[in-house]
């Protein structure tokens, strides 16, 4: 038998055990959905309307905290108040910690609390889901959520990892996937089932104070590390980084991907979550940057930009969004049918429930003035698309709903499918079977805050370190003994590296917080650790976000003038979240202009060699003067790196790892250029400081031979475009190669350029090669044109892969997706 005939036999074979495997899988699938929605018909049944209304009313933790004599809030359970509102009002979610103030919680014995561990989270929920059976007539279970943002944040002791914002400077979707694995483990184990994360907005709007939360700013890497994210939040396969351009009107087959662990009515200790997308939609673009204030999005730039992150991930299969709190075009998203009924469920076939944020239907009266009372405000949210209300406080979404079916039966319908929806959920996620998401027994409780699991977070920050500036090969450091000093507000500070959304609401109060987290390391501890033997490594941190302190600044200056070889600089910012970040100036604070300034000036002064690194610790992309950029030897950009950082980062500096972290937002020069993306057409290449992608290496990569396919594409016909890299210095190190591709004419105006693909190659040797290679459909090339049909035009197309271009020509119109 021929060679060549043996290879299409067994090529046949893969393709028939492949057919039969998804087949065998989509088969289960349907059994299990089958089976799912006839309980809940049977269970929708036997319901009253007071259960159903139960169902969609979720209520904040402090609503079960007990008082003491003074009325603060303690950290123990008021089981009077539970049973009032699981008896009286079928109370169907609970959410948040009862530590989110920065200030210690007292439990009953007076003593101080500043978070739970996974034991006393699982007694905890274990209490509340026991009671709810116990006392709700239709014994239906408790879904309770927590706000799980980067990491088990709330469970204390478990793993932190860096910020969305640091681990999408990664440019490895698997990291991702990881990391939400590990965070749906310790959030799962500690007894809660259903996770407020990922954050999918489009950072464009760097004022923004939860602009560390998102991804970036390029909707194309947003979908990848999105999918990425669902899937491993909700025990799917990877289905690796590589992700064609988003089509709604496309639905994805159901196949091994859903036959996952998620689906958990069977036994066993899950370790997957249900997840909230976040926050759905246009959230992170207010015209004034303030939280939850007005956005202006034409409709177009909503598809073209805002939405595919969310579509790549609800047709990954996530069954929650989280709603907008804010307003787009002056109308309030939780009022909007066209953007929850129309966009997401009916066009993008969404089938789990929408949840408010924090009090939102309750602002339609008093923030948005869109509602004259609180009873219009939930007619108008359910009539758009609202399934759950996240009241927090009290009981009036209850009461209100349910008076005002009475008063229009027309509501009812809508609460039955809203209770349908969220009903479904609890049924996949396996409550129904086993209320108790955890217990004492479980074996992973152990696994929380494990060793392997901080291996994991350190080595995300080792790949997202970017390097922005390394004037004559100022790093790596030298192997040998030195005079290091360590300053800035941000060298010794785990609550800062941390940010918000750590411990507490707002990020960890002090140091202390971090005593049941083994193995952390501030910037100064990393530095002091790997610094060469007989190094000698000072610490002052002179100055904090708001002031300096004189007497030190001038000890830095004695220190520089009598002998110093390197001054590491900590800059960046105070933890905050939401509203509590709001500014109107992305420059660095003063206090830390005057430290960066002491410190050159001192080193002017000394008429010495001093290298400079400064090491920024942000939220968001801090204004620095350029002067003193272009003062500063080397500057590494660590964004929000959590609390293991220091030995990554140390490791950077010394040379013992290779940064390969690129920027996922373009880094202004001034505030002045803000809200100009990369793929804006008046973005110029002299205008940030940093453009979107960049990051140096310790090596440096040639690219050549860049390659496609054919020149002139048929509609429908894909073409495979590939590009040799090669490591042309003198270390090992890994390389971002990014594929941009530009619609030279269309009829709306097109993007200057458009991510498309990218790859993160191994670690590479000195001139060792690799080959990437990329496959575009007729659909990434698509945009929404003036009637907001996604079309694909034929034209020019120009593309990018480093500093190689070519071009090709698509020879005819395809309409991809009708208008929406």
């Amino acid at each position: 038998m021929k060679t060549a005939t043996v290879w299409a036999l067994l090529l046949a074979l893969v393709i028939a055990v492949a057919a039969l495997t998804s087949g065998a899988s989509a088969a289960r699938n349907n059994a299990r959905t089958a089976k799912r929605d006839a309980f809940v018909a049977r269970l929708m049944a036997s319901l009253t309307l007071k259960e159903k209304v139960g169902q969609m009313t979720q209520l904040d933790i402090g609503m079960l905290q007990e008082h003491d004599s003074r009325g603060n809030l303690l950290a123990s359970l008021n089981k009077t108040a539970l049973i009032y509102g699981i008896k009286n009002y079928g109370i169907g979610s609970y959410l948040n910690t009862p530590f989110t103030g920065s200030a210690p919680v007292w439990d009953r014995n007076g003593k101080p609390e500043i978070g739970w561990n996974v034991t006393q989270w699982i007694e905890f929920v274990n209490t509340v889901q026991e009671t709810a059976l116990q006392y709700g007539n239709s014994s239906v279970p408790i879904i309770y959520g927590l706000d799980s943002v980067h990491g088990a944040n709330y469970v204390r002791g478990a793993v932190m990892f860096p910020h969305n914002i640091g681990l999408a400077a990664a440019w490895e979707p698997h990291l991702v996937y990881l990391g939400a694995k590990v965070t749906a483990k310790d959030t799962r184990t500690a007894g809660i089932p259903w996770a407020f994360t990922p954050v999918l907005g489009l950072g464009i709007q760097p004022l923004w104070p939860r602009f560390y939360e998102t991804f970036g700013e390029d909707p194309y890497l947003i979908s990848t590390y999105g999918r990425a994210a669902v899937e491993g939040y909700m025990g799917k396969t990877f289905s690796s980084g590589d992700l064609e351009t988003v089509v709604w009107c496309r639905k994805p087959q159901r196949g091994d991907n859903d036959d996952e662990d998620y689906h958990t009515e069977e036994s066993g200790w899950s370790t997957t979550v249900s997840v909230s997308l976040k926050h759905y939609l246009g959230y992170p673009n207010p015209i004034s940057g303030k939280d939850r204030t007005e956005a202006w999005i034409p409709d177009r730039m909503l598809l073209q930009y805002f939405a595919p992150s969310f579509i790549a991930a609800v047709q990954a299969g996530a069954q929650n969004v989280m709603i907008n709190s804010g307003s787009i075009n002056g109308i309030p998203v939780h009022t909007s049918e066209q953007y929850l009924n129309h966009y997401l469920k009916e066009s993008w076939g969404f089938e789990g429930f929408a949840v408010t944020d924090w009090n939102d239907i309750e602002k339609l009266v008093y923030f948005h003035h869109v509602a004259a009372d609180n009873k219009e405000a939930i007619r108008m949210a359910l009539l758009a698309g609202v399934d759950m209300s996240m009241v927090p406080s009290d009981y009036s979404f209850s009461d209100d709903l349910f008076a005002l079916v009475q008063e229009d039966a027309s509501i009812r319908a809508i609460v039955d499918k809203s209770t349908e929806r969220i009903l479904k959920i609890k049924y996949d996620l396996g409550l129904f079977t086993n209320p108790y998401a955890s217990n004492l027994s479980n074996p992973n409780i152990a696994t929380v805050g494990s060793k392997s699991d901080r291996l994991m977070s350190e080595n995300v920050v080792r790949e997202s370190l970017t390097l922005l500036r390394n004037q004559d090969n100022a790093l790596p450091l030298s192997a040998v003994a030195q005079k290091i000093l360590v300053v800035g507000p941000a060298a010794d500070s785990l609550p800062n590296q941390c940010g918000g959304w750590s411990i507490h609401w707002g990020g960890a109060a002090s140091p202390s917080d971090f005593d049941a987290y083994p193995d952390t390391s501030t910037i100064y501890q990393g530095i002091q650790s790997l610094a060469p033997s007989g190094s000698n490594v000072q610490l002052i941190a002179a100055c904090d976000f708001d002031k300096c302190d004189s007497s030190n600044l001038r000890e830095i200056e004695a220190i520089i003038a009598a002998s110093v070889d390197v001054v590491v600089l900590a800059v960046g910012e105070a933890p905050e979240s939401e509203s509590e970040g709001d500014i109107n100036d992305l420059t660095i604070s003063p206090s830390q202009i005057e430290l960066i300034k002491t410190v050159h000036g001192a080193i002017a002064k000394s008429g010495k060699k001093v290298k400079t690194v400064m090491v920024l610790v942000e939220a968001r992309p801090r204004i620095i003067p350029e002067e003193l950029i272009n003062a500063t030897s080397a500057v590494i950009n660590a964004y929000l790196p959590g609390p293991y950082a220091g030995t990554p980062l140390a490791e950077v500096l010394f040379g013992k790892a290779n940064p390969s972290g690129k920027l996922p937002f373009t880094y202004p020069r001034t505030t002045g250029d803000i809200h100009v993306p990369y793929w804006h057409w008046y973005s110029d290449v002299t205008t940030p400081l940093f453009p979107f992608g960049f990051g140096l290496s310790y090596t440096t990569f040639a690219y050549d031979n860049l390659r496609v396919s054919d020149t002139n594409l048929a509609p429908g016909k894909p073409v495979t475009i590939s590009v040799r890299v090669t490591n042309s210095g003198k270390v090992p190190g890994r390389e971002v190669v990014q594929l941009y591709v530009s619609d030279v004419y269309a009829t709306v105006a097109p993007s200057v350029k458009l991510l498309k693909r990218y790859v993160k190659t191994r670690s590479l040797a000195p001139g060792q090669s690799y080959v990437a290679t990329f496959t575009l459909a007729t659909h990434d090339l698509a945009f929404y044109n003036r009637e907001q049909q996604f079309v694909a035009e034929a034209g020019l197309f120009n593309i990018q892969v480093g500093t190689l271009t070519s071009s090709f020509t698509l020879t005819g119109k395809s309409l991809i997706c009708p208008a929406i």
